[in-house]
């Protein structure tokens, strides 16, 4: 068992088709099928359920392919702890934003990022904050710009900055009387 097979699995369950995991994968189908079928055979158990028209994880299947993800991401942390040693800014930082403030906020920071930065690239994922909470979670991304509060444990929060917000209504519109 290697990390490139733990790789095929996971794409696999991305793309539940053997084809279009290969495809991301940059291998052959029969290629791809061949090494899952040593990694069953590896690990003594029926990974994938094989039908004409689609792919059916086992129960284990679906457990060996939630801790290969892990394993990946474990092994992706290695590779950086070792990089970091040489150049703490250098390699990709996964940053997410949400929607309202991506336009705001991006052209400001991306450019004094790469300038002072020049050995980090900026990959930027801009979602809903559960969505992001989600990624965050699973390792896709390693920070996130979101709206607080938030309600999850085991993240660091800090505010960036606070944003007052104005009601604008007509002079003669009633609200303006209650404010």
């Amino acid at each position: 068992m290697n990390l490139r097979d733990l790789k095929y699995l996971i794409a696999i369950a991305e793309h539940q088709h053997f084809g279009k995991a290969a495809d991301a994968c940059f291998v052959s189908q029969p290629t791809l099928s061949m090494q899952i079928k040593k990694l069953e055979e590896t690990l003594g158990v029926t990974l994938i359920e094989r039908t004409n028209k689609s792919v059916l994880f086992t129960e284990i299947g679906k457990t060996i392919v939630a801790q290969a993800q892990q394993v990946l991401h474990q092994a992706e942390s290695l590779k950086e702890i070792a990089r970091l040693a040489t150049n703490p800014f250098s390699g990709t930082l996964h940053m997410g934003i949400i929607p309202t403030l991506a336009p705001y906020l991006c052209p400001r920071i991306v450019p004094q990022l790469a300038k002072q930065y020049p050995d980090l690239t900026l990959c930027l994922v801009e979602e809903k904050t559960e969505n992001l909470m989600q990624k965050l979670a699973q390792g896709k991304v390693d920070a996130a710009i979101l709206a607080l509060p938030l309600d999850q444990e085991g993240f660091i929060t800090e505010p960036l900055f606070e944003e007052k917000f104005l009601l604008a209504t007509p002079m003669n519109h009633p609200a303006r009387s209650k404010a």
